[in-house]
C-alpha cells in the first residue's frame, strides 16, 4: 500500500513538472518573438514578421548614403523627397512543434497574456511558398520618410559646419601704403620751395586736402609733396597725417638755401631797417611809402586776431584758416557791440570799433570765434608795400595823444606781422 502510494505521488509530481517545463518553453517562445500588430488575433505557429524600427532604419540609410556619396570636405544633398525605404521581410520558421500529450492537460488558469489564452493546436504544416511577406503600412512608410528627411537635414548641416581640409583660411591682406598725406592745420598750410621756413612759399593748401608724398628730408621734419594742381613743394610733417612711418619714405635732397636778395635799385623807396628782415620783394613788392609809427589796437581771438590802424582807419581780421581781410571802420564811437549771445566760459565779447565789426560781420565772427583777451592799444611801426604791409611793435613812450602804449616794455604779445595781399599772412607772437 505504501509503495503504491509512493509511485502515485511520484508520477503526479513528474507530470506537473513536465507541465511547468512545457509552459516555460511556450512563454520563452512568446516573449522572444516581436509583438504582432494585433495581439488579440495571434495565431500560434504562424510565421511572424517583426515591425521594423523606423528611426533606426532612417538613420542607417542616411548615414550609409552620407558616407558613401560625400567626399571629405564636400557637402552634397543626402536625401530627396523621392527616396524610397524598403523594409526587408523577415520570416521566422518554427523550430519546434507542439503535439498534444495524453497526460498533459492545459489548465484554464494558465495564461501568458491577459487577452490571449493558450490552447493546444494540431501540428501545423509549413508551406514555404505560402509564407506571407509583411510590408509597412502607409502610415509607417510616411513616418519613416519624414524621419529620414529630418535626419538628412541634420547630417547635412553637421557636415557643412566642418571646415574643409582643402580650403585653408586665407590671410587678411595688408593694405598697401598709399603714399598720401592729409593736411591737418587750423589754417592754410604753406608749401615751400625747400624743407625749411627760409624757403619761399610757392602755394598754400587748405585743411583736409590730400597730397601725394614724394620723399622726406634728412631730419624727417619735412615731406616733399605734390598738390592736385601738379605743383611740388615741401610741407612740415607737424601739419600732415600720413598712413605710414615718415622713415619709410625715400630721402630727397634739399635745394640750396636761398640768400637774402639785394634790395633792387628799381624800388624808389627803401624799406625801413627795422623791417628789412621781414621784407621779401617777391612777396609784397616795393614800398609805396616810408615807415611810420601809428596808433593801433590788437585783440586775440580763438582762431586768429583783429587789428585796427589809425592811419588807414581800417579794421583787419587775420584768420587761422590762412587768409586775412580788411574793412573800413564804421563804428560811430558810441554804438554798442551787437550781441552774439553769451560768450563761453573764459572767453569775452569784443568791444569798441573792432567789436562792432565782429558783431555785424558774419565772416569775422565765424572765422575768429570769441575774444580771448581785452583789446589793447599799442604803437606800431608800419610800412606799406605794393602787395601788403609790414609791421613791428614799437617801444616808444607814446604815439597818440599820450595814450598808453602797451608795447613800450617790449613784452607786448604781437611782435611782427607780414600781411601779403591775396597770399596769406604770418605773425610773430610772444
Amino acid at each position: 500500500m505504501q509503495k503504491d502510494l509512493f509511485w502515485s505521488v511520484s508520477v503526479h509530481i513528474i507530470n506537473r513538472s513536465a507541465l511547468l517545463v512545457l509552459l516555460v518553453g511556450i512563454a520563452t517562445v512568446i516573449v522572444g518573438c516581436p509583438s504582432p500588430a494585433r495581439p488579440a488575433q495571434s495565431v500560434v505557429g504562424a510565421p511572424t514578421t517583426p515591425t521594423p524600427d523606423l528611426t533606426a532604419t532612417a538613420v542607417a540609410v542616411v548615414l550609409d548614403q552620407a558616407l558613401a556619396a560625400t567626399p571629405a570636405g564636400v557637402v552634397q544633398p543626402l536625401l530627396s523627397t523621392t527616396d524610397v525605404f524598403t523594409t526587408t521581410a523577415v520570416t521566422l520558421a518554427p523550430t519546434f512543434t507542439l503535439s498534444p500529450q495524453p497526460t498533459a492537460t492545459v489548465e484554464p488558469s494558465a495564461t501568458v497574456e491577459p487577452t490571449a489564452t493558450l490552447t493546444a493546436q494540431p501540428t501545423p504544416t509549413h508551406t514555404p511558398t505560402a509564407t506571407p511577406t509583411a510590408s509597412p503600412t502607409a502610415n509607417a512608410t510616411a513616418t519613416a520618410g519624414a524621419l529620414a528627411t529630418t535626419i538628412a537635414v541634420q547630417v547635412q548641416a553637421t557636415l557643412a559646419a566642418r571646415p574643409s581640409p582643402t580650403s585653408p583660411l586665407k590671410p587678411t591682406p595688408t593694405r598697401a601704403a598709399s603714399n598720401q598725406a592729409i593736411v591737418q592745420s587750423d589754417g592754410k598750410l604753406n608749401l615751400r620751395e625747400g624743407p625749411g621756413t627760409v624757403y619761399a612759399v610757392v602755394l598754400q593748401i587748405a585743411n583736409g586736402v590730400t597730397l601725394q608724398v614724394l620723399g622726406r628730408s634728412v631730419d624727417d621734419d619735412w615731406l616733399q609733396v605734390r598738390a592736385a594742381s601738379g605743383e611740388v613743394g615741401w610741407a612740415s610733417t607737424r601739419y600732415l597725417a600720413v598712413d605710414q612711418a615718415i622713415a619709410a619714405f625715400p630721402i630727397v635732397a634739399a635745394p640750396p638755401q636761398p640768400t637774402q636778395p639785394p634790395r633792387p635799385a628799381s624800388c624808389a623807396i627803401a624799406a625801413a631797417d627795422e623791417l628789412s628782415s621781414l621784407w621779401n620783394q617777391s612777396e609784397i613788392g616795393c614800398p609805396t611809402s616810408g615807415p611810420s609809427i601809428v596808433w593801433s589796437s590788437w585783440t586775440p581771438y580763438e582762431r586768429g586776431m583783429m587789428m585796427w590802424r589809425s592811419d588807414a582807419n581800417h579794421v583787419y581780421g587775420f584768420f587761422n584758416s590762412g587768409w586775412w581781410q580788411e574793412v573800413q571802420d564804421v563804428w560811430d564811437g558810441q554804438s554798442a557791440t551787437p550781441s552774439r549771445g553769451a560768450p563761453p566760459p573764459g572767453l569775452l565779447e569784443p568791444v569798441r570799433g573792432t567789436g562792432y565789426i565782429w558783431g555785424t560781420n558774419d565772416t569775422f565772427f565765424q572765422e575768429l570765434g570769441w575774444a580771448r583777451a581785452e583789446e589793447k592799444g599799442f604803437c606800431a611801426l608800419v610800412q606799406t608795400f605794393e602787395r601788403g604791409f609790414l609791421l613791428r611793435s614799437s617801444s616808444v613812450e607814446t604815439c597818440k595823444d599820450n595814450l598808453f602804449n602797451h608795447a613800450r616794455n617790449g613784452d607786448f604779445p604781437l611782435n611782427t606781422l607780414v600781411a601779403i595781399q591775396g597770399g596769406g599772412w604770418r605773425a610773430s607772437v610772444r
